[in-house]
This record gives structure tokens, sequence and C-alpha cells, in this order.
């Protein structure tokens, strides 16, 4: 809401927006994959520091998806949040 009046944005502004959160939910999910890797080989200097934050990120990534929702709906919100999984997955094959 602008000024009390509702804001209907184009589909090419929504487009735009989807966009943006799916970049945004992607960075984070391959950040929390590094981590996860870096937890997962033998040595770990900083164990502490490195759980702490992937749980920062994935709460971040929670903020992402629940601010898409306050805009677009819960549906739309997992609908991205799934999009953006399977992006990854297909990274990670690519890079395979």
């Amino acid at each position: 809401m602008d000024d009390g009046k509702l804001l209907k944005p184009s589909a090419a502004e929504v487009r735009a927006i989807t966009d943006r959160h799916a970049e945004k939910i992607l960075e984070l999910l391959d950040g929390i994959r590094e981590l996860d890797r870096t937890l997962s080989a033998p040595v770990c200097i900083d164990r502490a520091r490195v759980e702490a934050e992937v749980e920062r990120l994935k709460k971040e990534m929670t903020a992402a998806v629940e601010k898409y929702a306050a805009s677009f709906g819960e549906e739309a919100a997992h609908r991205l949040e799934a999009y953006a999984r399977r992006q990854q997955n297909l990274s990670i094959g690519r890079a395979r």
C-alpha cells in the first residue's frame, strides 16, 4: 500500500521481484551448501563458528521466503523456494 492505496504491480514488475527473491534464496542455499561441505570435511578448525553461520543463513532464508509470502501468498512462496532448490540442484549437476 502506498498512501492507503493498494499497489497493483505489472506482470513484468512481479517477475523482476520474483527473480530478485529467487537470486537471494539461491545465494543463501549456495552459502549453506558450502558451509555444510566445510562441516563434513575431516578437519574443521572452527566448527562452532561455521555451525552458527549455517544457522544464520537458514534464518535469513526463512525471512526471505516469509517476506515474499507476505506480498504474494504462502503458496507462491513455497513454489519460489522449491524453484530455487531445483535451480541449485541443476547447477550442482552441471558442476559435476
